[in-house]
């Protein structure tokens, strides 16, 4: 991994830690506004995005893109921006001579709920006798009372007057946080239903494989040998006919042909190949150690299931063999 790479990682690492660990939003966004929007927030104004996901209730992340849309509107959320750094028409001689580019408040309607913190652009101020030249420095006792942000500036009217740019949020529109946990919580009781549901099934499809392997094993060596006998007389029986056909002519397009069902003869051989292994070997520990011998043991289920494999494959073979012989055949050359 790069340097570069490696430093990226770690800084998404921290950066995913504090926030969980501040409560704040870490989810990304459905909305392509939504993530633009956040995107344009910077320091304190980020915050109070995020904050609004607690004190308004609202889950940004699922936040459709219908909800967004172009302001202003006394009846939705409204972001205020200024694109443009301008001078500040409601300054009063104080030091707020100018605005710079960025978010300057946030309306619920026409209530007010977040303004900026003053940013400064490095203007000179030229009424203000003693000082004219001096690059404006802003303190923070010289804050506005309340919070107000920028001298004047701190009212849905203004807001509106001064900026270049506002963007609507219809709160209708967009899930609560209250919504997501109860989806949330639903999906882990599906999901634990599902578990509960997926664990029944297995145990009751395990206890029906293992009776029939105990049934198929009921039939013996015999059994298997008479299955392996019968197969084979029914493959002949369809090679035979497709031979039959070929001779006048005719040959079988449909799906299953004689090669399905000697693809099948072929997999029980294996598995019959398998079940003589293991009934072997069952037998050769029977003789070391007797005591194996307890009528439930791990080899007993292996030569079990390779009997029940014989046989699945031979009903098989039966049912592709009556399509077979009982299928269309063609003209190898169209007369």
């Amino acid at each position: 991994m790069k340097k570069s790479e490696f430093r990226k990682l770690v800084q998404e690492t921290i950066a995913a830690v504090l926030s969980e660990q501040a409560g704040i939003l870490t989810e990304k966004f459905e909305s392509v506004s939504a993530g633009k929007l956040y995107g344009r927030l910077k320091g304190n104004d980020a915050k109070f995005f995020q904050g609004m996901a607690k004190t308004s209730n609202i889950d940004w992340a699922h936040a459709p893109e219908e909800a967004f849309g172009k302001g202003p509107d006394s009846s939705k959320i409204n972001f205020f921006f200024v694109n443009k750094a301008k001078d500040n028409v409601y300054n009063n001689g104080g030091w707020d001579y100018s605005v710079s580019p960025g978010l300057i408040g946030v309306t619920r309607g026409k209530e007010k709920l977040h303004v900026v913190s003053a940013r400064w652009t490095a203007n000179k101020q030229k009424d203000k006798p003693g000082v004219s030249g001096e690059k404006s420095i802003r303190r923070k006792s010289d804050k506005d009372a309340m919070g107000q942000g920028l001298e004047g500036i701190h009212n849905y009217k203004r807001f509106v007057e001064l900026s270049d740019e506002v963007i609507t949020i219809d709160l209708k529109k967009i899930p609560t946080t209250d919504d997501l946990k109860a989806s949330r919580k639903e999906a882990q009781r599906g999901a634990a239903a599902l578990v509960s549901a997926r664990e029944v099934a297995n145990a009751n499809n395990a206890r029906y494989k293992k009776a029939l392997t105990i049934k198929v094993a009921a039939t013996g060596a015999e059994g298997m040998d008479k299955l392996m006998a019968d197969a084979s007389k029914v493959v002949q029986q369809v090679i035979d006919k497709n031979t039959q056909m070929l001779k006048q002519g005719k040959y079988q397009t449909s799906w299953d042909t004689y090669k399905t069902v000697t693809d099948r003869y072929s997999r029980m051989v294996d598995s019959y190949v398998r079940y003589k292994q293991e009934f072997a070997a069952e037998e050769k520990d029977k003789k070391k150690n007797p005591s194996t011998d307890d009528g439930d043991n791990w080899r007993r289920d292996y030569v079990a299931n390779y009997m029940k494999e014989v046989k699945d494959y031979y009903r098989e073979l039966l049912q592709m063999a009556k399509k077979v012989n009982d299928g269309e055949y063609r003209d190898i050359v169209n007369k």
